[in-house]
């Protein structure tokens, strides 16, 4: 068995330098082994460099199509919230306890979160007076 695996393997050197030159697969018997492996030639190493350089471009510009995509819709999700506002009704607080003293703390309180709301320039606040009348 192991000089028929040896005549298998010069005759399969001798096929691939001449006429199997230019197959796609090339079939080999690995020494210690009777097991064969199919593997691609090797090509030309101008071959590989153009096709490195072809895909690594290929690559390049995928890379920044994505990028520019990715800019676009934050640029578009940024303008779209800076220029919606945010409704905020703000009703004033009652006072429960029926205490006249306590009025003014209530209206105090009210105007004071109807100001810290309205420090963010996107808050739409109503005024209290507003629904005092319904």
């Amino acid at each position: 068995m192991r000089t028929e695996a040896g005549r298998l393997r010069a005759r399969l050197t001798e096929y691939y330098a001449g006429e199997g030159k230019g197959d796609a697969l090339v079939i080999e018997v690995p020494k210690g082994g009777y097991t064969p492996v199919f593997r691609q030639p090797e090509a030309a190493p101008e071959t590989i460099q153009a096709h490195r350089s072809t895909r690594s471009r290929l690559g390049l510009r995928v890379a920044l199509a994505g990028f520019a995509v990715a800019l676009g819709v934050i640029g578009w999700w940024l303008v779209r919230q800076t220029n919606t506002p945010i409704a905020i009704a703000v009703l004033p607080f009652e006072n429960v306890s029926h205490d006249p003293a306590n009025d003014y703390f209530a209206d105090g309180l009210t105007d004071e979160l109807i100001r810290n709301l309205s420090i963010n320039r996107r808050a739409v606040t109503a005024f209290p007076d507003l629904f005092l009348r319904f």
